[in-house]
Protein backbone atom coordinates (compact mmCIF):
# COMPACT_ATOMS: atom_id res chain seq x y z
CA UNK A 1 0.00 0.00 0.00
CA UNK A 2 3.04 2.49 0.91
CA UNK A 3 4.60 2.04 -2.37
CA UNK A 4 1.21 2.59 -4.04
CA UNK A 5 0.95 5.76 -2.41
CA UNK A 6 3.95 6.92 -3.11
CA UNK A 7 3.48 5.83 -6.83
CA UNK A 8 0.93 8.37 -7.50
CA UNK A 9 2.53 11.29 -5.59
CA UNK A 10 6.14 10.18 -8.33
CA UNK A 11 3.19 10.57 -11.11
CA UNK A 12 1.90 13.67 -10.14
CA UNK A 13 5.76 15.44 -10.12
CA UNK A 14 6.61 13.72 -12.77
CA UNK A 15 3.92 14.77 -14.79
CA UNK A 16 4.22 18.35 -13.80
CA UNK A 17 7.67 18.64 -13.93
CA UNK A 18 7.76 17.15 -17.94
CA UNK A 19 5.59 20.21 -18.69
CA UNK A 20 8.19 22.43 -17.07
CA UNK A 21 11.08 20.48 -19.17
CA UNK A 22 9.16 21.34 -22.29
CA UNK A 23 8.57 24.98 -21.66
CA UNK A 24 12.40 25.20 -20.50
CA UNK A 25 13.51 23.58 -23.96
CA UNK A 26 11.23 26.43 -25.91
CA UNK A 27 13.69 29.02 -24.43
CA UNK A 28 10.71 30.27 -21.63
CA UNK A 29 12.03 30.63 -17.91
CA UNK A 30 10.79 31.61 -14.56
CA UNK A 31 8.95 28.56 -12.86
CA UNK A 32 12.23 25.77 -11.13
CA UNK A 33 11.25 22.36 -11.25
CA UNK A 34 12.61 19.72 -9.57
CA UNK A 35 11.41 17.37 -6.23
CA UNK A 36 12.78 19.69 -4.02
CA UNK A 37 11.43 23.01 -4.49
CA UNK A 38 7.68 20.65 -4.83
CA UNK A 39 8.22 18.52 -1.72
CA UNK A 40 8.71 20.37 1.86
CA UNK A 41 11.78 20.93 4.09
CA UNK A 42 12.61 17.50 4.99
CA UNK A 43 13.32 16.58 1.67
CA UNK A 44 16.47 18.23 1.83
CA UNK A 45 17.35 15.93 4.29
CA UNK A 46 18.23 13.40 1.26
CA UNK A 47 18.58 15.49 -1.89
CA UNK A 48 21.45 17.03 -3.02
CA UNK A 49 22.06 20.39 -1.25
CA UNK A 50 21.72 23.54 -3.98
CA UNK A 51 20.10 21.13 -6.14
CA UNK A 52 19.97 23.58 -9.74
CA UNK A 53 16.63 24.81 -10.47
CA UNK A 54 16.13 24.61 -14.59
CA UNK A 55 14.19 27.15 -15.94
CA UNK A 56 10.39 26.46 -16.30
CA UNK A 57 7.18 28.24 -17.35
CA UNK A 58 7.26 31.83 -17.60
CA UNK A 59 5.46 32.81 -20.82
CA UNK A 60 1.65 33.50 -20.02
CA UNK A 61 0.14 30.62 -22.02
CA UNK A 62 2.87 27.98 -21.24
CA UNK A 63 2.47 29.01 -17.65
CA UNK A 64 -1.72 29.29 -17.60
CA UNK A 65 -1.41 25.61 -19.14
CA UNK A 66 1.10 24.84 -16.18
CA UNK A 67 -1.41 26.14 -13.60
CA UNK A 68 -4.27 24.59 -14.97
CA UNK A 69 -3.09 21.52 -14.66
CA UNK A 70 -1.34 21.40 -11.77
CA UNK A 71 -4.35 21.65 -9.18
CA UNK A 72 -5.91 18.94 -11.69
CA UNK A 73 -2.18 16.43 -10.39
CA UNK A 74 -2.28 17.42 -6.82
CA UNK A 75 -5.57 15.83 -6.70
CA UNK A 76 -3.76 12.77 -7.77
CA UNK A 77 -2.07 13.48 -4.04
CA UNK A 78 -2.96 10.88 -1.12
CA UNK A 79 -4.26 13.52 1.58
CA UNK A 80 -3.12 14.76 3.45
CA UNK A 81 0.12 14.52 2.55
CA UNK A 82 2.08 14.70 5.45
CA UNK A 83 0.31 11.49 7.21
CA UNK A 84 2.71 9.34 5.23
CA UNK A 85 5.89 8.35 4.66
CA UNK A 86 8.07 9.76 1.91
CA UNK A 87 11.21 7.54 2.00
CA UNK A 88 11.61 4.00 3.37
CA UNK A 89 14.94 2.56 5.26
CA UNK A 90 15.33 -0.89 6.53
CA UNK A 91 18.68 -1.16 8.81
CA UNK A 92 20.97 -3.57 9.25
CA UNK A 93 23.51 -2.92 12.84
CA UNK A 94 26.55 -4.42 14.34
CA UNK A 95 27.79 -3.52 17.79
CA UNK A 96 31.35 -3.72 18.42
CA UNK A 97 32.89 -3.95 21.90
CA UNK A 98 36.20 -2.57 22.43
CA UNK A 99 38.55 -3.48 25.77
CA UNK A 100 36.37 -1.77 27.92
CA UNK A 101 33.19 -1.94 26.78
CA UNK A 102 30.33 -1.02 23.64
CA UNK A 103 32.33 1.54 21.38
CA UNK A 104 30.98 1.48 17.86
CA UNK A 105 27.68 1.01 15.91
CA UNK A 106 27.86 0.03 12.40
CA UNK A 107 25.20 1.10 10.16
CA UNK A 108 23.68 -0.37 6.89
CA UNK A 109 20.96 1.63 5.26
CA UNK A 110 19.15 0.18 2.35
CA UNK A 111 16.85 2.89 0.57
CA UNK A 112 13.96 2.06 -1.18
CA UNK A 113 14.40 1.96 -5.16
CA UNK A 114 11.87 4.96 -5.72
CA UNK A 115 13.79 7.10 -3.77
CA UNK A 116 16.89 6.13 -5.45
CA UNK A 117 15.73 6.25 -8.86
CA UNK A 118 15.15 9.80 -7.70
CA UNK A 119 18.32 10.74 -6.25
CA UNK A 120 20.21 9.08 -9.02
CA UNK A 121 18.24 11.25 -11.84
CA UNK A 122 19.11 14.30 -9.25
CA UNK A 123 23.04 13.13 -9.17
CA UNK A 124 23.11 12.06 -13.29
CA UNK A 125 24.12 8.68 -12.13
CA UNK A 126 24.24 5.57 -13.46
CA UNK A 127 26.60 3.75 -10.72
CA UNK A 128 28.46 5.33 -7.74
CA UNK A 129 32.09 5.43 -7.75
CA UNK A 130 34.32 6.52 -4.62
CA UNK A 131 34.11 10.05 -5.83
CA UNK A 132 29.94 9.88 -5.94
CA UNK A 133 30.29 8.36 -2.76
CA UNK A 134 32.06 11.56 -1.01
CA UNK A 135 29.76 14.26 -2.87
CA UNK A 136 26.41 12.17 -1.93
CA UNK A 137 27.77 12.49 1.62
CA UNK A 138 28.82 15.93 1.82
CA UNK A 139 25.70 17.44 -0.81
CA UNK A 140 22.53 14.94 0.93
CA UNK A 141 23.62 12.77 3.79
CA UNK A 142 25.40 15.31 6.18
CA UNK A 143 22.05 16.96 6.75
CA UNK A 144 20.90 14.12 8.44
CA UNK A 145 23.19 15.25 11.51
CA UNK A 146 20.52 18.17 12.04
CA UNK A 147 18.31 14.76 12.85
CA UNK A 148 21.18 12.71 14.97
CA UNK A 149 20.28 10.58 11.85
CA UNK A 150 16.67 9.45 13.55
CA UNK A 151 18.26 7.69 16.70
CA UNK A 152 17.25 7.44 19.99
CA UNK A 153 20.52 6.51 22.01
CA UNK A 154 21.36 5.55 25.23
CA UNK A 155 24.61 4.94 26.52
CA UNK A 156 24.77 3.49 30.30
CA UNK A 157 21.18 5.48 30.70
CA UNK A 158 22.86 8.78 29.30
CA UNK A 159 21.15 9.79 26.18
CA UNK A 160 23.36 10.21 23.43
CA UNK A 161 22.56 12.13 20.44
CA UNK A 162 24.81 11.81 17.36
CA UNK A 163 26.29 15.03 15.65
CA UNK A 164 28.65 13.15 13.16
CA UNK A 165 29.42 9.55 11.46
CA UNK A 166 32.79 7.88 10.31
CA UNK A 167 33.26 5.89 7.33
CA UNK A 168 30.85 7.00 5.74
CA UNK A 169 30.48 5.08 1.94
CA UNK A 170 26.95 4.67 -0.80
CA UNK A 171 26.85 2.11 -3.31
CA UNK A 172 24.52 0.50 -5.01
CA UNK A 173 23.35 -2.93 -4.74
CA UNK A 174 20.73 -4.05 -7.06
CA UNK A 175 18.55 -1.27 -7.89
CA UNK A 176 18.61 0.42 -4.66
CA UNK A 177 21.22 2.97 -2.96
CA UNK A 178 22.94 1.59 0.32
CA UNK A 179 24.81 3.72 2.68
CA UNK A 180 26.86 2.62 5.35
CA UNK A 181 28.57 4.47 8.12
CA UNK A 182 29.43 3.93 11.94
CA UNK A 183 28.44 5.63 14.93
CA UNK A 184 31.46 6.40 17.66
CA UNK A 185 29.58 6.06 20.95
CA UNK A 186 31.50 8.99 23.29
CA UNK A 187 33.24 6.35 25.89
CA UNK A 188 33.17 2.72 26.14
CA UNK A 189 29.63 1.78 27.51
CA UNK A 190 28.43 -0.83 29.57
CA UNK A 191 24.71 -1.32 28.37
CA UNK A 192 23.25 0.80 25.26
CA UNK A 193 19.56 0.94 24.24
CA UNK A 194 19.12 2.41 20.18
CA UNK A 195 16.41 2.79 18.26
CA UNK A 196 15.46 4.42 15.27
CA UNK A 197 12.39 6.34 14.21
CA UNK A 198 11.31 9.92 12.55
CA UNK A 199 8.96 11.74 14.80
CA UNK A 200 7.35 13.21 12.06
CA UNK A 201 7.07 9.73 9.87
CA UNK A 202 8.44 11.19 7.38
CA UNK A 203 11.08 8.82 6.40
CA UNK A 204 10.00 4.86 7.92
CA UNK A 205 13.03 3.63 9.50
CA UNK A 206 13.02 -0.21 10.41
CA UNK A 207 14.90 -3.35 10.35
CA UNK A 208 13.74 -5.80 7.16
CA UNK A 209 10.90 -7.18 8.15
CA UNK A 210 9.59 -10.72 7.55
CA UNK A 211 6.08 -12.38 8.28
CA UNK A 212 5.18 -14.78 10.59
CA UNK A 213 1.71 -16.77 10.97
CA UNK A 214 -0.19 -16.67 14.41
CA UNK A 215 1.25 -19.27 17.34
CA UNK A 216 -1.03 -22.03 15.82
CA UNK A 217 -0.57 -21.95 12.49
CA UNK A 218 -3.12 -24.08 11.76
CA UNK A 219 -5.50 -21.98 9.79
CA UNK A 220 -4.81 -20.03 6.34
CA UNK A 221 -6.91 -17.18 7.69
CA UNK A 222 -4.91 -16.72 10.80
CA UNK A 223 -3.57 -13.51 11.40
CA UNK A 224 -0.15 -13.22 10.90
CA UNK A 225 2.26 -9.85 11.79
CA UNK A 226 5.34 -8.53 10.39
CA UNK A 227 8.73 -9.42 12.57
CA UNK A 228 12.20 -8.22 12.02
CA UNK A 229 14.68 -10.45 10.62
CA UNK A 230 17.31 -11.64 13.01
CA UNK A 231 19.72 -11.09 10.46
CA UNK A 232 19.49 -6.76 11.04
CA UNK A 233 21.39 -7.49 14.41
CA UNK A 234 25.06 -8.85 14.43
CA UNK A 235 27.82 -7.73 17.24
CA UNK A 236 31.29 -7.92 17.00
CA UNK A 237 34.66 -6.90 18.67
CA UNK A 238 37.94 -5.49 18.32
CA UNK A 239 41.23 -7.22 18.89
CA UNK A 240 41.42 -8.85 22.25
CA UNK A 241 37.77 -7.69 23.55
CA UNK A 242 34.82 -9.79 23.66
CA UNK A 243 31.69 -8.76 21.61
CA UNK A 244 28.67 -7.75 23.66
CA UNK A 245 24.77 -9.68 24.21
CA UNK A 246 22.22 -7.77 22.25
CA UNK A 247 18.32 -8.69 21.61
CA UNK A 248 15.88 -6.97 19.92
CA UNK A 249 12.33 -6.19 21.55
CA UNK A 250 9.77 -3.93 21.35
CA UNK A 251 9.61 -0.37 22.88
CA UNK A 252 7.37 2.23 23.86
CA UNK A 253 4.72 3.40 21.78
CA UNK A 254 5.54 7.06 20.32
CA UNK A 255 3.24 9.55 19.77
CA UNK A 256 3.47 11.54 16.41
CA UNK A 257 0.98 14.49 15.88
CA UNK A 258 1.06 13.88 12.15
CA UNK A 259 0.46 9.73 12.98
CA UNK A 260 -0.54 8.72 16.31
CA UNK A 261 0.65 5.97 18.46
CA UNK A 262 3.46 3.75 16.43
CA UNK A 263 5.80 1.29 18.27
CA UNK A 264 9.12 1.49 17.87
CA UNK A 265 11.78 -1.25 17.75
CA UNK A 266 14.45 -1.06 20.40
CA UNK A 267 17.90 -3.25 20.19
CA UNK A 268 19.73 -3.38 24.00
CA UNK A 269 23.39 -4.69 24.59
CA UNK A 270 25.37 -5.34 27.41
CA UNK A 271 28.89 -5.91 27.24
CA UNK A 272 30.63 -8.80 27.99
CA UNK A 273 34.30 -8.63 30.72
CA UNK A 274 36.94 -10.47 28.56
Amino acid sequence: MRLFIVARANIAFTSFRKICEACSRANLSGIPFGFSWLNRKRYSVFAPVGTPRNDGCRNGSALGYALFLLPILLLMLPHPATAHPHVWINYHVKVVSDAQGIRHLNFTWQLDSMFTDMMLEDFKLKTITEKDSAFIHDHAFVNLKNYHYYMDIKADGQAFKPQDVSNFKSYMKGKTLMYEFTVDLPKSSQKIELSLYDPEFYVDIEPPMQEMGSESGLSMMAESKLVPMASFLSVGADDGAVAPDCKGHDGDVRKSKLWGDFPVYVVSCSAKAG
